[in-house]
């Protein structure tokens, strides 16, 4: 049973509302649009997992998606955690795609794609990194110890996996994802009594669920962009051509003739997203309007939140 689902990342919405509201020729632009492809596929990968995961009997195993905790002030993140009353099984998820070759010499993980060769940490390191953060933060809430493994779950099933000959041990720990499932069937079959009776499975569920936090991003500072770099203007949701006119309570995309009522609303949700809040000025300038009237009506159109008064008045979500 899936006790926690998985939402879709914050940093990346956040990211993509960002990118909507930047010019195209930003020197941020490229970079920030690599790592939404980057997120996207990662989320992919993890939601790959999730259709795997959906086969086991749900009323043996409990499964938490993303789940995020910290101890002593840091925060680990683990894509997939099953709980059982016989172990707990953590799975980080890989979507990469190409021919990957685990180098056990340089601890490294090497994909070779296009004819191009990068690097990426070794996920087996990350993997152990979180059990061990895990386990702590079992010990600090005071929960008895028990079994507890580790699995790296590759998305992509054309992927190909290779490693050093001696090494093949690996294989192991990293499975495609469709192999997921038997691979927990068969941790499952060992000989061990149950860890955790029902009672201690339920406490530790609301544990986990209480603790869970998703940890604000400010996605400014992260790129080191100023609100003030974002494009003016609404923007055609036809052709994407900035910016619309306002016109008799429609916004009118010149090149294409496209009207609409509503395109103002994605630019301000874009804005709230990061920022917050956004005030009738902000808005004037966000929507090149030349009327606080019309930005104010625009605004109060939106179900937001107003707070404060005459110019010192802010919208939030």
């Amino acid at each position: 049973m899936v006790k926690k689902e998985r939402e879709y990342p914050l940093k990346l919405n956040k990211e993509e509302a960002l990118l909507r509201g930047l010019p195209s020729h930003h020197k941020k632009y490229k970079k920030i649009q690599q790592n939404i492809r980057k997120g996207r596929a990662g989320f992919r990968g993890e939601q790959e997992v999730d259709y795997h995961l959906s086969f086991l009997p749900e009323e043996d195993y409990s499964i938490f998606q993303n789940l995020i905790l910290s101890h002593e002030g840091r925060i680990f993140q683990m894509d997939n955690l099953v709980l059982s009353p016989w172990f707990a099984l953590i799975i980080e998820s890989k979507n990469i795609y190409g021919h990957l070759y685990f180098d056990p010499v340089s601890k490294q993980l090497f994909r070779t794609y296009d004819n191009q060769k990068e690097g990426f940490p070794d996920p087996i390191l990350q993997v152990k990194r979180q059990l061990k953060q895990f386990q702590k933060w079992l010990s600090n809430h005071m929960v008895k110890p028990f079994p507890i493994y580790y699995l790296v779950a590759i998305g992509y099933p054309g992927t190909i996996v290779e490693t050093k000959r001696g090494n093949e041990h690996i294989f192991e720990k990293i499975l495609h994802a469709e192999h997921i499932p038997d691979k927990i069937e068969e941790l499952a079959q060992s000989p061990n009594s149950p860890s955790l009776s029902a009672y201690q499975l339920r406490k530790l569920s609301d544990l986990l669920l209480a603790e869970h936090h998703v940890p604000d991003i400010n996605i400014w500072d992260y790129y080191k962009i100023d609100p003030s770099e974002l494009r003016n203007g609404v923007p055609c949701p036809l052709c994407s051509q900035v910016p619309m006119k306002r016109l008799y309570a429609k916004w009118k995309c010149n090149p294409c003739g496209t009207t609409s009522q509503i395109a103002h609303k994605q630019v301000i949700n874009d804005y709230l997203l990061p920022n917050g809040s956004i005030t009738n000025e902000q808005c004037c300038q966000l929507l090149s309007l030349d009327s606080r009237f019309t930005a104010l009506r625009l605004l109060n159109s939106m179900n937001l939140n107003p707070s404060g008064n005459n110019k010192g008045r802010i919208y939030t979500p």
